[in-house]
C-alpha cells in the first residue's frame, strides 16, 4: 500500500530528528521541510512567500496524514528550528479538525512555540504603539508560560483519555520545562492546579517518570504550604517520599558530573542516590512541628528551625512599625543562633571521643531450627558486588560519630540562615 507506506515514512522521518536519528544542524530542517511537502504541496509557496500569507487552499490529508504532519511540526519544535515550525503553525491553521491525538501534537508544539515567540521576539503596547519594556516584557512572558501549562495539563487529560500513555508523559515533560522558571515564590501559585493534576495524572497511570513525579509532590507541597495547607503539604511530601527515584551508582556520578562535582569511590553514595531526600525530610520535619498542637521541640536545631521559619513569614503591617518589626526579628535571631551556637560547641568537643563502630548485638537464639531467609527481601544496599554488599551492613544503626557529623552539618547550614 503506497499510502500506507509514505505514512510510515513521514512518521519515521519526525521520529529520525525527535530523537537525534538525523542532524538537527545540517539535515533536520531539509528533511522534514521535504516530508511536509511529499504530504502537503501547498506548504511550498508558504515557504516561498517573503510577506508570510498563508496558500487559501484547504489541506485535503487524510487524518493519518494530519497526524504525520502534526508530528513534523513537533519534531520541528523539538529540534529548535522555530522559523520553520512557524510556518508549519500558520499552515496547520487552516486544516481541517485533525484527530485527537494530531490535535494533542498540534498544541504541544504550539505551546512552546508560544513561550519561544513571547521571550525573543519584540512586542509593542497595543494603547500607545511603542517597545515593551523590561518589566512588560518579563509580563508578557511568564503570561505565555502560565497559558503553555495550562494547555499541556489539558493534553494530558486528552491523552489519558485515548489512552496514550507516552503523550501523557511527553506532555508531563513539556509542562514541568515550561514551568520550571515559574517555580519561585512569586509565581508558583499560578501553576499550582496543573501542577498538581500532573501528578495525579501520572501516578493514575503509574508512570515511569519517578523522578519528575517525586519534583511535581515536591512543588505541589510548596504551592500547599504557601497557602496555609499544612496538612495537605505533609501528605504531599510523604507521597514524594514513597516514589522510589534512585539512581544507581553510576548515573549518580554522571549527574554529579554535569554539575561539577566529582564523587570518590570511597564516599558515602546514599546522599546523590536519593537527592531530592535531604529537602524532603527537612520540609517535612518542619511542617510536622507545625501540625504538633501539644508538644514542644527538645532539639535545639528543631527550635532554631522554627525560629527561623517565623522571622521569614513575619510580614510588616499596618499595627506594627517597621523599627518594632526589625527589633522582633533580630531578637529571635538572636535566641536561634545562641542555641544553635551552645549546641555546637558541645558535639565539636565530644567529638573526638565519640564511637566510629557499632558494637555487634548479642544473639539470643529462641529456637533450634535454624535460621532461614525472609522471602523477597530486598537487598541492604545498592551496591552490584556481592562482596561489599554485604560488609556494608547498611541494617545496622549508625556509629555516633556518624550521627553527629549529620547534627554538626545540619547545625551549620542552619547558622547560615540566620
Amino acid at each position: 500500500d503506497v499510502s500506507a507506506a509514505q505514512v510510515l515514512q513521514g512518521e519515521a522521518v519526525g521520529l529520525l530528528v525527535r530523537y537525534k536519528g538525523i542532524n538537527w544542524d545540517t539535515q533536520a530542517e531539509a528533511e522534514l521541510t521535504k516530508a511536509w511537502v511529499e504530504r502537503d504541496p501547498p506548504f511550498k509557496e508558504l515557504l516561498e512567500n517573503v510577506d508570510g500569507s498563508i496558500p487559501p487552499a484547504r489541506s485535503q490529508a487524510s487524518p493519518q496524514e494530519q497526524i504525520v504532519l502534526a508530528g513534523l511540526f513537533r519534531a520541528a519544535v523539538q529540534a529548535q528550528k522555530w522559523a520553520l515550525a512557524i510556518k508549519m503553525m500558520d499552515r496547520i491553521s487552516v486544516f481541517r479538525a485533525p484527530p485527537p491525538r494530531g490535535r494533542i501534537l498540534i498544541d504541544l508544539a504550539i505551546a512552546e512555540v508560544s513561550v519561544w515567540r513571547a521571550k525573543n521576539e519584540k512586542a509593542f503596547d497595543a494603547v500607545t504603539g511603542m517597545l515593551l519594556n523590561a518589566g512588560q516584557q518579563e509580563e508578557r512572558e511568564i503570561s505565555a508560560r502560565v497559558q503553555a501549562v495550562r494547555a499541556c495539563e489539558r493534553c494530558m487529560m486528552a491523552a489519558k483519555r485515548i489512552e496514550n500513555m507516552d503523550l501523557v508523559e511527553d506532555a508531563a515533560v513539556i509542562l514541568w520545562n515550561l514551568g520550571l522558571p515559574l517555580l519561585c515564590d512569586a509565581h508558583r501559585f499560578k501553576i499550582h492546579k496543573s501542577l498538581q493534576k500532573a501528578s495525579e495524572i501520572l501516578t493514575e497511570v503509574q508512570s515511569a517518570l519517578s523522578k519528575l513525579r517525586v519534583m511535581l509532590h515536591f512543588e505541589v507541597a510548596k504551592c500547599e504550604v504557601a497557602q496555609d495547607i499544612l496538612t495537605k503539604g505533609k501528605l504531599e511530601l510523604e507521597h514524594a517520599s514513597q516514589v522510589d527515584y534512585t539512581l544507581s551508582w553510576d548515573e549518580a556520578k554522571k549527574v554529579a558530573a554535569q554539575q561539577g562535582i566529582t564523587i570518590p569511590d570511597d564516599d558515602d553514595p546514599s546522599p546523590y542516590l536519593r537527592w531530592l531526600d535531604s529537602h524532603i525530610k527537612r520540609n517535612h520535619n518542619m511542617l510536622a512541628w507545625k501540625l504538633a498542637l501539644y508538644d514542644e521541640p527538645s532539639d535545639p536545631a528543631d527550635i532554631a528551625m522554627l525560629l527561623i521559619d517565623q522571622v521569614q513569614a513575619t510580614k510588616a503591617s499596618a499595627h506594627v512599625h517597621s523599627s518594632s518589626l526589625l527589633e522582633l526579628k533580630f531578637n529571635l535571631l538572636q535566641k536561634a543562633f545562641e542555641r544553635l551556637d551552645s549546641r555546637l560547641e558541645e558535639l565539636v568537643a565530644s567529638y573526638p571521643s565519640l564511637e566510629t563502630e557499632v558494637p555487634p548485638r548479642p544473639l539470643v537464639l529462641g529456637s533450634v531450627e535454624p535460621i532461614k531467609e525472609i522471602p523477597r527481601q530486598a537487598p541492604c544496599t545498592v551496591e552490584a558486588d556481592a562482596a561489599k554488599r554485604d560488609a556494608a551492613a547498611d541494617s545496622r544503626p549508625p556509629p555516633a560519630k556518624e550521627v553527629a557529623e549529620a547534627q554538626i552539618k545540619r547545625l551549620v547550614m542552619l547558622l547560615c540562615e540566620v
